[in-house]
């Protein structure tokens, strides 16, 4: 090899030379931190949204309807307007983490 191709091979190497077995020990660090990150960041992309109006036209008929469909992390996005049914009354989420907003804000 010439000289300067080996003095370029060996800045783009990043220290001293490494077997063929540390190489493929690096790339498998990387790919499993790879996989981790993937794998962490899947039940928030995951989340759902669940709109409910007054009317029941919505995602969900209901407040109710809405949180017993959701899943811990999902939305519950309340229209404009009074919720007044009996299926809008005595809301229990249980051990759910859920999230109520306002259409509005």
């Amino acid at each position: 090899m010439p000289p300067s191709l080996k003095s370029a091979y060996v800045i783009l190497e990043f220290g001293p030379p490494r077997t063929v077995f540390a190489q493929k020990e690096a790339v498998m660090y990387v790919l499993r931190l790879l996989i981790l990150g993937t794998l962490l960041s899947v039940p928030a992309a995951m989340a759902t949204s669940w709109y409910v109006k007054t009317d029941g036209t919505g995602a969900a008929p209901s407040l109710s309807a809405a949180i017993d469909s959701a899943a811990s992390g999902d939305t519950i996005l309340i229209g404009s307007g009074i919720f007044s049914k009996n299926a809008n009354k005595n809301l229990d989420p249980g051990t759910k983490e859920l999230v109520f907003r306002s259409e509005f804000g």
